[in-house]
């Protein structure tokens, strides 16, 4: 009787351990079907500061954006991207190297992941404080 319990029990562990063991795809779908372009963030206000600059801004009026991202150049060379929730209305950006004009492309992302179009905005950056 006792070595048929341990067969049973290597079985069920067996059982359990290939289980276990199954590959889920799911977890790297979007959070959203809707693969609609949203609108471009309005009311745009840079502030800038030693080294980087805030920019605030309005959401579109959506329940399908994810985030705000901010894609720019902080030298000839490297390329930064700064992200910031849709429960803010800020994104910083900073690490530029010089002061001088630089350009920020901001893009509203929806749940799906998709970007909308483009929006342009310069900061000037004050001299960092390393320098």
């Amino acid at each position: 009787m006792k070595n048929i319990n341990k067969w049973i029990l290597l079985l069920l562990l067996v059982c359990i351990a290939l289980h276990s063991c199954k590959k889920e795809e799911s977890y790297n779908e979007p959070a959203s079907t809707d693969m609609t372009k949203p609108s471009v963030v309005s009311n745009v206000k840079v502030q800038n500061f030693s080294g980087g600059a805030n920019i605030t801004y309005s959401l579109p009026n959506s329940n399908n954006i994810l985030y705000v991202l901010a894609q720019y150049k902080i030298n000839g060379m490297t390329t930064r991207e700064t992200k910031s929730s849709y429960y803010s209305d800020t994104i910083v950006v900073e690490g530029f190297a010089k002061k001088q004009a630089y350009d920020v492309t901001l893009y509203t992302v929806s749940r799906a992941n998709v970007k909308s179009d483009p929006l342009v905005v310069k900061v000037n950056p004050d001299t960092p404080p390393y320098l």
